[in-house]
């Protein structure tokens, strides 16, 4: 488990995942997820719904923190 103290800002988003999504999906695709504006839930459920798409072959687990204010 990687650790990283950091000053928390408005409109920040932080992605928490296992490997099973971070294999499949490409950084930038990653990137462009957490940019859209949609529900959290409906981000994490297109992200994962990509990974099995591509073969998803380990779980793909996955908690998105979206700071609304600091």
């Amino acid at each position: 488990m990687d650790v990283a103290i950091r000053t928390v800002m408005p409109k920040d988003r932080y992605l928490f995942c296992s490997d099973g999504i971070t294999r499949l999906l490409r950084e930038e695709e990653l990137a462009e997820h957490l940019c859209r504006s949609d529900a959290p839930a409906d981000i994490l459920h297109d992200m994962i719904e990509l990974t099995n798409v591509r073969g998803g072959l380990d779980n793909a687990t996955a908690v998105l923190v979206c700071v609304d204010q600091a």
